[in-house]
């Protein structure tokens, strides 16, 4: 009897967000390339996102986004979700001002980060 409580109170506590895993994050560094005037999709692969939270960075280290809200008044960015676990930054219309590095992070501690290279051809 014991032990089918301890089961019924750790199911519910994982359904309620207790005990939920640490997030992983890819943080293998990823080059993109995109041609001028196309979509870039730069890829953050976050599983258990849980309670952080998660910001883009541009090449200058200008905040661009918090979690799926834009920062910046540029409506050619977005948060582009497939999966809960993904949280890609789209580029639209793409151009060569766009090229260079940009970091994804989550405010872990230590914090999470993963590298995109943005190419823009053409």
């Amino acid at each position: 009897m014991v032990a089918l409580l301890c089961v019924a109170l750790v199911l519910a506590m994982a359904s309620f967000g207790y005990g939920s895993a640490e997030p992983v994050l890819d943080d293998a560094p990823v080059t993109v390339t995109a041609d001028a005037g196309r979509v870039a999709t730069l890829p953050c692969p976050l599983m258990s996102k849980g309670r952080y939270r998660v910001v883009w960075k541009d090449p200058s280290s200008t905040w661009l986004t918090f979690d799926s809200k834009v920062l910046v008044e540029d409506s050619r960015l977005s948060i582009h979700q497939t999966q809960p676990s993904q949280w890609d930054l789209r580029i639209d219309w793409v151009r060569q001002s766009d090229q260079g590095t940009y970091t994804c992070v989550v405010n872990t501690h230590p914090m999470m980060t993963k590298t995109v290279s943005l190419v823009v051809a053409g």
